[in-house]
């Protein structure tokens, strides 16, 4: 993940199998080391969250 890209976020619930809760954002900071972005969540939500890179999808090309 680059910063500015545009993705799609996935929060788990703590056993990691059942999403609970989703949306589109944008990073705005990464840690390579630790394999994390730092996610600008957009509307409704309006927050930052830190999320592990294999939480997030890319939004590449994609028409609205």
């Amino acid at each position: 993940m680059k910063i500015g890209e545009t993705v799609k976020w996935y929060e788990n619930y703590a056993n990691g199998d059942i999403v609970k809760d989703a949306g589109r954002g944008m990073v705005m900071d990464t840690n390579q080391l630790a394999k994390t972005c730092m996610v600008y969540r957009f509307w409704p939500k309006n927050d930052f969250l830190v999320f592990s890179e294999r939480d997030l999808e890319s939004i590449k090309n994609e028409s609205r």
